[in-house]
């Protein structure tokens, strides 16, 4: 089994941001608690006008969340039903999704992985990171509740899902392979 953090590559693609500031608090409130009720649609705007790289099928919104096209959506939401909410957003009279990831993981195995804490004892980050297979097993997208700020997770299945379907964007990192420990 696998665990893979879900990144993108943006420095390949042209990166989108929201054409309104959002705060650092509202950020916050995306360590997997519910979005919907309280979300409105946004506009997103080039990072860097004219920009000439190709628009991919994913990226990160304001380096605070994932967003999908709808190619993207549909592709994967068979992975993605009951661990996510899908957020509007717009950008050029197209509809893309924030992925608001609410399925949070006690999934951490700390008896091998490797946390850098701060003084306080709050982990800002992982040298090495062990999941309990037991529980990660049949969850294709998770945060894990020691670190639920941007840092999303996927399995192999929904990684070989996104390749089949030739999304741009993706930069999948393994973090945790069980056949490694």
């Amino acid at each position: 089994m696998k665990v893979w953090h879900l990144d993108f590559k943006v420095n390949d693609y042209v990166n989108l941001w929201s054409a309104v500031k959002i705060d650092i608090e509202t950020q916050r409130t995306f360590d997997g608690r519910s979005q919907i009720n309280n979300w409105k649609p946004v506009r997103a705007v080039m990072v860097h006008p004219g920009d000439a790289r190709p628009l991919p099928n994913v990226t990160d919104f304001s380096s605070f969340i994932p967003i999908f096209d709808a190619k993207a959506s549909d592709a994967l939401m068979v992975l993605m039903k009951d661990a996510v909410e899908l957020l509007p957003i717009e950008y050029e009279g197209a509809t893309w999704f924030g992925i608001n990831v609410t399925k949070v993981l006690d999934a951490i195995d700390h008896e091998k992985a490797e946390p850098v804490r701060i003084p306080s004892g709050k982990i800002i980050r992982f040298e090495k990171y062990a999941f309990k297979p037991e529980i990660v097993q049949g969850h294709h997208i998770f945060k894990i509740s020691d670190k639920r700020l941007f840092c999303e997770f996927v399995s192999d299945e929904f990684k070989n899902l996104a390749e089949e379907a030739g999304l741009l964007g993706f930069n999948f990192q393994l973090v945790w392979d069980s056949e490694m420990e």
